[in-house]
């Protein structure tokens, strides 16, 4: 500090000349009607001034004596900023980056076999900015699902491969650094369709069996999540499904006697109906049906 006597306009200028005649040093000044004051202080360089976010540098821009500005590095989660100034290290400070968060104005959809798809939104992070492998998860309906597999990750989008499944209305999130993602995106298998049954043809005795072929039928491990109907003379009833042979083929019973007509089967597959398929059901090789007896017989002479 170096007091200056004079009138306050003589002593301001007898300041900044003193000030500035020091190298590397800036300068304050305060002045009254009786006398001017100035600090002289030496600005510390942006060379000598360090900040670490978690362990990556901020790139130093500008080093004002109360402040060191800096540019923050990519990263997630709540990491420690540590300044470091002339080999002084100061003490942490908690900084948080903002959570991830999904565009989820579009719902995710895929065969029930699986696939790859892809989740947009911001702030994901890309693989470089997560300190831990383990510090990014897929959240399935709420819980970590290992059968979801990540093949594309940067800061705005994220490519994944889901496992097969059946249903609709399932929900996607992410955990980024232990921060959760502040929504979630829907995600839908899809609904099943039955393409063709054979026989088309159906006797009303029953206890016929039924192929199926189509699509989104789901897999054995899913057979009870299935329900198959048959429709005739506008009564539903359910039929024996034997087997889910693989995606596109399902093995049924007919079940029991059922008067002759138009029929139409239909099926459900965790929650999601399929379309209808028509049938007849009817006697052939010229039998007839005897409706007390429920099957088909030779016409009486």
């Amino acid at each position: 500090m170096v007091a200056l006597g004079g009138t306050s306009v003589v002593g301001l200028l007898s300041c900044i000349r003193f000030c500035c005649s020091r190298a590397n040093r800036s300068f304050s000044c305060s002045f009254a009607f009786w006398r001017a004051s100035c600090s002289c202080l030496r600005a510390s360089s942006s060379a000598t001034a360090r900040v670490r976010f978690g362990g990556r540098e901020c790139r130093v821009t500008s080093v004002p004596n109360s402040a060191i500005r800096c540019v923050a590095p990519d990263g997630s989660g709540v990491v420690d900023v540590v300044a470091d100034v002339a080999g002084q290290r100061s003490n942490a400070v908690p900084f948080a980056y903002d959570p991830p968060w999904i565009d989820n104005s579009t719902t995710l959809t895929t065969p029930t076999l699986g696939g790859r798809t892809f989740v947009e939104g911001i702030n994901f992070a890309d693989k470089d900015s997560i300190g831990q492998p383990d510090a990014f998860a897929l959240l399935w309906n709420g819980r970590p699902n290992g059968l979801i597999t990540l093949d594309a990750h940067s800061h705005t989008l994220i490519g994944i491969t889901v496992p097969r499944g059946v249903g609709a209305g399932h929900r996607l999130s992410l955990n980024v650094s232990g921060q959760m993602s502040t929504n979630a995106i829907r995600f839908d298998y899809a609904a099943p369709t039955i393409a063709s049954v054979v026989p088309a043809t159906l006797r009303p005795e029953g206890g016929e069996q039924l192929t199926l072929s189509g699509s989104g039928f789901g897999h054995e491990t899913q057979r009870g999540a299935a329900r198959l109907t048959l429709t005739a003379l506008g009564l539903p009833r359910n039929l024996s499904i034997i087997k889910i042979v693989d995606d596109g083929t399902i093995e049924a019973a007919s079940g029991a006697s059922m008067a002759p007509g138009a029929a139409s089967l239909a099926l459900v597959v965790a929650g999601q109906p399929s379309n209808t398929l028509n049938v007849s059901i009817q006697c052939g090789g010229g039998l007839v049906y005897e409706q007390a007896e429920g099957v088909c017989a030779e016409k009486a002479a």
